[in-house]
């Protein structure tokens, strides 16, 4: 409105500046679900060192929220042949969902693990957990456990909608349990 203050306009389109970002953000991974879904055929993959995958993931985590907020323990050098940017994703949005419930205070921490089998990534945080008859809901496209709190930290449910996609396309699996010290656990299987 041309009678606004300054300041108010500038409010304003710094506003419509951060909400175009997020419906930007929402769009584009609303195609990767699209994209993964329609995909048939093999991966283009390689042979991934997931400690390194990790590390770089974990490194940009906690620059893009400015401290240390996020652990790697990594008790295992597992190599899995994958697609790097798909894991990459799939475990970054993972990590990126922790830290919105996680209390500031606290570190998310992400762990590697070697089994026979298969290779188990797990990220903990230390937020409010989820009802147990949900677990199994938050892989599902689109899911908001709680409204108002969505919204407020602008989850659209689509991130662990695509980890879960990406893990299946590889060939493992992902789910979510409560710890019993309080905050939630989403463990990625990999074949190794």
């Amino acid at each position: 409105a041309p009678d606004w203050p300054e300041a108010a306009r500038l409010d304003a389109l710094a506003r419509i500046e951060r909400e175009a970002e997020k419906m930007n953000e929402l769009i584009g991974q609303i195609l990767s679900l699209s994209r993964l879904d329609a995909q048939s055929g093999e991966l283009k993959t390689e042979s991934i060192d997931l400690v390194e995958l990790l590390q770089q993931v974990v490194e940009d985590a906690n620059f893009e929220s400015r401290r240390q907020r996020v652990t790697l323990a990594a008790a295992h050098a597992g190599e899995v042949r994958g697609n790097r940017l798909l894991l990459a994703s799939a475990i970054e949005n993972v990590v990126r969902n922790a830290l919105k419930y996680s209390p500031e205070a606290e570190a998310v921490e992400v762990r590697l693990q070697g089994h026979a089998a298969y290779c188990e990534i797990s990220v903990c945080d230390h937020g409010p957990g989820v009802a147990a008859d949900r677990l199994e809901t938050i892989f599902e496209p689109f899911t908001r456990l709680d409204e108002a709190r969505q919204s407020e930290l602008g989850g659209h449910g689509i991130g662990l909608a695509l980890a879960r996609k990406v893990m299946q396309k590889h060939g493992g699996s992902i789910n979510a349990r409560n710890r019993s010290s309080g905050g939630l656990c989403v463990s990625l299987q990999l074949p190794a």
